[in-house]
């Protein structure tokens, strides 16, 4: 509406207080309105130097996804630079190397308190350890007692959670490339140089969760070979932001990559953990599951190796819960979602001469496994899902196994 003018009294040249609409004060008794004005732009031009999209990213964001935003804003002017930003945040907590002192945030005077990051841990109490009682050097001594006292920034969670931390802004690094990828006009060499930096940083990702590289070999993917990356996998995903890690890395993988596959066959080795019946009421667990299930669907057609690599990685131990494991009319856990869209692919893989006999004897593992549960054991649409690409051994294993189920 139009403004409105209070009954305020009037000073030398000022006008009244302007209310505009109800809404914030233009003007007063002693400060004209243009004066309020330059104040403000002031403070703004003080607080926002980085342009709309870092100042004002959330906003944009809505608005991009509401489809009211223009082509081309919501996308960052330069690119960040995490190598820089990495080295001096190494430099300034002194965590240059491993084992090195952790630099804490003092309190400051003007009654202002500096909070630590994740990066740079500042414990509440400091418990010195008894008498006969060692302090781990390496947390990530693979022999080391898991009860053994340890100093703060020497624990495998802050390692896990600070892993999560970078591994989020490594998601916003690639989505911003995305962004700026999509928007016109394109590069001079037509992207590739971004595209490649996007596809190093998917690489870091999974690099820095200690899964095989590219090209590894099936005993790779198998205990004992992949216990330390199974470590690693087990502390990010008990985190419900470490699940959102994994899913959002699968989401921007292309289904077919090798990283993607890799991290599938890890998520069928820590069905349990991972996808078990524990979370049947988490949102990121169940788009863990989907998301792995459409990898597997991408390597039924083009990655059979891995395939075969997935079924043969498959724990279902911690799967099912034990009142309601063998019960078809209970709800199935996320990763039983994985599990039948990975059996459903096995008619592809027998078909073919080459694959069929590597899916047949992992099928062998897998029903060896299944065979280990407690009872009741695998629901029977699992079973029926199993038999339908099971042969010679493995069969008749599965039907002895039915036979003993009390569904």
């Amino acid at each position: 509406g139009a403004p409105r003018a209070t009954g305020a009294p009037r000073g030398p040249g000022l006008g009244p207080r302007l209310y505009v609409g109800g809404g914030g004060l233009r003007g007063g008794s002693m400060m004209a309105a243009h004066e309020v004005e330059q104040i403000a732009r002031i403070q703004y031009a003080a607080t926002h130097q980085r342009g709309a999209y870092h100042e004002d990213y959330y906003a944009l964001a809505l608005a991009s996804k509401s489809g009211g935003q223009r082509p081309g804003l919501f996308a960052p002017a330069v690119l960040r630079d995490t190598q820089a930003e990495g080295a001096n945040g190494a430099a300034e907590s002194g965590l240059s190397q491993r084992g090195a002192a952790v630099s804490y945030v003092a309190l400051d005077g003007l009654g202002k308190i500096a909070y630590s990051s994740i990066t740079k841990p500042k414990p509440m109490l400091e418990i010195p350890p008894r008498e006969g009682e060692g302090i781990s050097v390496d947390a990530e001594d693979v022999g080391g007692d898991e009860d053994e006292v340890r100093p703060l920034e020497q624990e495998p969670m802050l390692a896990a959670r600070q892993l999560i931390e970078d591994g989020h802004n490594l998601l916003l690094d690639i989505d911003d490339i995305t962004r700026i990828l999509e928007t016109p006009p394109a590069p001079a060499d037509g992207g590739a140089m971004l595209r490649g930096r996007r596809d190093k940083m998917l690489d870091m990702l999974i690099a820095s969760m200690r899964l095989p590289p590219p090209g590894a070999s099936l005993a790779e993917h198998l205990p004992p070979a992949s216990t330390p990356a199974d470590r690693v996998l087990a502390r990010v995903g008990a985190v419900h932001k470490g699940r959102s890690l994994l899913v959002g890395a699968l989401k921007r993988f292309p289904p077919t990559a090798t990283a993607a596959c890799s991290l599938t066959v890890a998520a069928c080795r820590n069905l349990g953990p991972l996808l078990g019946s524990r979370r049947g009421k988490c949102p990121a667990a169940t788009q863990l599951a989907l998301a792995c299930a459409s990898c597997v669907t991408s390597m039924g057609v083009s990655d059979r190796p891995m395939l075969v690599a997935c079924l043969a990685a498959m724990n279902p131990r911690g799967l099912w819960a034990k009142e309601s494991a063998g019960g078809d009319s209970a709800p199935p856990p996320p990763g039983e979602v994985l599990m039948l869209a990975l059996l459903a692919c096995g008619t592809n893989v027998t078909g073919d001469a080459a694959s069929a006999p590597a899916w047949l004897g992992a099928m062998e593992r897998f029903v060896a496994a299944l065979a280990q549960l407690p009872a009741p054991g695998a629901p029977k649409r699992v079973f029926e899902a199993a038999l339908i690409s099971a042969e010679g051994t493995a069969a008749e294993a599965l039907k002895a196994l039915a036979a003993r189920a009390t569904w």
